[in-house]
């Protein structure tokens, strides 16, 4: 057996709470972080459990919940965009911070920024994040369909003020022989420690994610189960189990006993298993994030995560939405948007049930809530 000192990313209480109908509570989230950070083994001088993934902006129960895990000393890193405000506004609740920026020609040209300009901008966001003594990882969405060469630009220009970077299969679509080429390549270019993150939309979220290691990265970005969104990521315990059983790799530190019993607690806490690509569950959308970016693909005629230009977008509303997805489906109940003040309130109600509830809702469920607690006229 080779023992190598891979990194774990969880991603479980972030793009695992970005499928519809999954919504964990403060006291879920937290007994999962803890069972999570459990996977390392006491005394092991490599601890595999890096960070695991909180975005406190998402709702105040998940910022209380990071809050109590940092006093305790688990390893939380606070997901954010990347933007001044919303880095400084994270960076008050704790000081490591996961930010996000698209690297794809087709995602730069959705939101209207040149490779210049990316560069620049991130850098400026990366040094204002170093001021205020933030610790930064990089995530590049889309990263499997960035150029490669400026994928290297990229990550060499930002590998002095970031401490790792996460290349992200965002649409699933990646091709296994092609990840291994791509991630071997930038292993022999850059400097920065790599991890991997890939969604599942067609069926190869794992294979991806062990080409990538098996090409030399160090680490996986993964949620336990696979959930996430449409069609989930590569499930964390089957990443690593493979990796022993297949390739005889085993990750320093981790406590393999414990794999299964955390994945049965997520599994018991999410009570839904990501959907399968390809169904229509995978085609049924609630991250603010993106859906942000298949909005804005479609006012401009362009194609994003797979959807072809002008596709009707199913939406729902759940506790990972933000306006956008809201404006969306006032759209498809034929109401007009309320003022962004109001819309806000709205929003924060849904959100509000939908974690009492621990659901998502659909369209005609959103207007029956809205019609009930007098938002909408009947």
């Amino acid at each position: 057996m080779e023992e190598r000192k891979l990194l774990i990313s969880d991603e479980t209480l972030r793009d695992g709470q970005q499928q519809p109908f999954v919504t964990f509570t403060k006291y879920q989230m937290i007994d999962l972080a803890l069972a999570i950070n459990g996977l390392n083994l006491p005394g092991a001088e490599h601890r595999p459990i890096h960070n695991i993934d909180i975005m406190p902006s998402m709702h105040p129960v998940h910022e209380d919940a990071a809050r109590y895990l940092l006093e305790r000393k688990v390893p939380i890193t606070l997901a954010t965009i990347m933007k001044k405000s919303a880095i400084k506004a994270t960076r008050d609740i704790g000081p490591d911070i996961i930010t996000i920026s698209s690297l794809s020609d087709g995602l730069m040209d959705i939101k209207n920024i040149d490779r210049d300009r990316n560069i620049e901008s991130t850098l400026r966001e990366l040094s204002n994040a170093k001021r205020i003594g933030a610790k930064v990882g990089l995530a590049g969405e889309d990263s499997a369909h960035a150029d490669l060469g400026f994928l290297k630009e990229y990550i060499t220009a930002c590998q002095g003020l970031a401490g790792y970077f996460i290349y992200c299969d965002t649409d699933g679509q990646a091709d296994p022989k092609q990840t291994f080429a791509r991630i071997d390549y930038l292993k022999r270019n850059v400097s920065i420690p790599i991890l991997m993150h890939c969604h599942n939309d067609k069926g190869n979220a794992v294979n991806n994610t062990l080409q990538g290691i098996l090409a030399g990265a160090d680490g996986i970005s993964t949620t336990f189960t696979g959930i996430g969104d449409r069609a989930g990521n590569a499930p964390t315990e089957e990443v690593l189990k493979r990796l022993r059983e297949e390739y005889e790799i085993v990750v320093e530190g981790l406590d393999y006993e414990k794999l299964e019993v955390v994945a049965e607690k997520v599994a018991k806490y999410a009570k839904v298993s990501p959907a399968a690509p390809n169904s229509p569950l995978s085609n049924l959308h609630e991250a603010g994030i993106h859906v942000d970016i298949l909005a804005k693909a479609r006012e401009r005629g362009m194609e994003a995560y797979s959807h072809s230009a002008g596709e009707e977008l199913q939406i729902c509303i759940g506790i990972s939405s933000g306006l956008t997805a809201l404006g969306l489906v006032y759209e498809s109940i034929g109401r007009p948007f309320p003022e962004e003040a109001r819309a806000k309130k709205i929003l924060m109600t849904l959100k509000n049930r939908a974690l009492r509830d621990k659901t998502s809702y659909l369209p005609p469920k959103v207007e029956s809530i809205l019609t009930a607690a007098r938002y909408l006229s009947t």
